[in-house]
């Protein structure tokens, strides 16, 4: 099948999750077009993906101004590990940032988007499996963060985001989706005068699962560009 084809049978697949886990949540896709070419990426905003995942600043960089010389429009979001001397670039080219993990990075977006005249919708980002291959604030210290970054200026915390654990199956993977959904609970009861909306867990290969648990976006690039 094509990208077109791909595209819609993930939106259906992730409709089915919702209808057989009994989820009331809507869930938004982000097409996660990182490491594909603007012209691989554009036929999936063209099949009606309304946000576009990347990884790297400098990729996003490249590629966004020919899709949006291409005509097309769509949120843009980093779903990568941002570093420090990328925040700048970070805060002038997305529309959204879900990997927040520090308080530097924060005030780093913040100071950039206040000179730009801009507020940014963030998440921050919670490492759930205790991988150390993988980026994210301790579960421990997620709720700390947060409420930290809900007090900084133009930066409008969200939510939460996870990636799933790289092993220990689908019992692990559904543990840390429902750490996750925890702690996101635990933040809208802490900053009720925030609007916490968004869970962002799920992609290729585990959505229906993070549906399951309460996700509101999931984050999908092979099942529909294909293999990197």
């Amino acid at each position: 099948m094509g990208i077109r084809e791909n595209f819609l049978e993930v939106m259906s697949e992730i409709e089915d999750a919702r209808a057989k886990y009994g989820a009331k949540q809507p869930v938004r896709l982000v097409t996660v077009s990182k490491t594909f070419p603007a012209d691989i990426a554009a036929e999936a905003v063209r099949a009606g993906a309304t946000a576009l995942g990347e990884n790297r600043v400098q990729e996003a960089s490249d590629k966004f101004p020919l899709l949006s010389g291409m005509g097309l429009t769509f949120e843009r979001h980093l779903i990568g590990h941002l570093q420090e001397n990328k925040a700048n670039k970070a805060a002038e080219l997305f529309d959204w940032v879900q990997s927040v993990d520090s308080h530097t990075i924060a005030l780093r977006l913040s100071r950039k988007v206040t000179e730009l005249g801009k507020s940014l919708p963030v998440l921050v980002e919670v490492n759930t499996s205790g991988e150390k291959s993988k980026f994210g604030v301790r579960p421990e210290e997620a709720l700390e963060l947060c409420e930290a970054v809900a007090g900084i200026n133009k930066l409008e915390l969200r939510g939460l985001m996870t990636v799933g654990p790289l092993s220990g199956g689908e019992a692990a993977t559904a543990k840390a989706f429902e750490l996750l959904r925890d702690l996101f609970e635990k933040l809208k009861a802490q900053v009720p005068h925030i609007r916490i909306d968004t869970l962002s867990m799920g992609m290729s290969g585990d959505f229906p699962l993070a549906i399951a648990e309460g996700s509101t976006m999931v984050r999908v690039g092979s099942r529909i560009f294909g293999a990197r």
